[in-house]
């Protein structure tokens, strides 16, 4: 009878708890507003407009395109600029303290400082005035899919990335620890992104041996917290994320630790 009764108050329990979510989720459900024109985009505030830009994939994944919210739906996709090479579909965007818009893309390309002889080096545009530049390269080597840039409250644009180790491409590096083939590294611009400099020091985790992929730290994000201090999450394969700060805009990272 105890158990029947518990039963009954489970029930009448989950019955309520639905109807409390859904007369408080109502409002914030997620609807559809259009297909994905990419894998990936990237939504700022372009000049008081919600837009969307992303590299065109599928198709020939040359060039950068955006499409502008107008309240009711999105306008058609429109060219911005071309890319020297064939993108992936990560990309990056900031705007600068006056206003310009900064794109920073990754490009295929080969050579000895990447992965496996293949390169996806970082280039990065600008959008002055209302007019894109001529694409140039920040960055020589394989990098992971960029997710974190952000303009600092000091007007310093930081970008945040893994890169490829081309010596830990096999398992057997440093001792018994394995790091993967991927690091941490930050590059950081004071001029609105025409020049960049890269962090004193990169982040390196270990892995675990047992794991079937040896990514490495890979995937960071970045955000500014109070007194400047910047927070970033990073993803593993371990089942949790990892976290590291610097006290110095991005030019130095403390030692990563489990976020859990």
């Amino acid at each position: 009878m105890c158990t029947i009764l518990k039963i009954i108050q489970l029930i009448w329990f989950l019955a309520y708890a639905s109807l409390f979510c859904a007369d408080y989720s109502t409002g914030i459900l997620a609807i559809k507003i259009g297909d994905s024109p990419s894998n990936e985009a990237v939504i700022i505030d372009d000049q008081g407009f919600a837009g969307l830009f992303f590299v065109n994939r599928p198709g020939n994944a040359d060039g950068i395109m955006s499409m502008d919210w107008t309240d009711e739906n999105w306008t058609n996709p429109s060219a911005e600029f071309t890319i020297p090479g064939k993108s992936y579909d990560a990309l990056q965007l900031a705007e600068s303290q006056t206003g310009d818009l900064i794109c920073v893309s990754p490009v295929f390309g080969t050579g000895k400082n990447g992965y496996r002889d293949k390169h996806l080096d970082l280039w990065v545009n600008h959008r002055i005035d209302g007019k894109w530049g001529i694409p140039f390269k920040i960055y020589v080597g394989y990098v992971g899919a960029i997710c974190g840039m952000k303009r600092l409250s000091s007007g310093r644009l930081l970008l945040a990335f893994a890169r490829a180790i081309p010596e830990r491409e096999k398992s057997h590096q440093e001792g018994n620890i394995d790091y993967g083939w991927n690091t941490i590294i930050s590059m950081y611009s004071d001029d609105k992104g025409h020049s960049w400099k890269l962090s004193h020091n990169e982040i390196k985790i270990a892995i675990e041996r047992t794991k079937p992929t040896r990514h490495g730290a890979i995937e960071p994000d970045i955000i500014e917290l109070e007194k400047g201090t910047i927070w970033m999450l990073i993803r593993m394969t371990s089942g949790f994320l990892y976290k590291s700060k610097s006290s110095d805009g991005g030019e130095s990272w403390e030692d990563p630790v489990p976020t859990s």
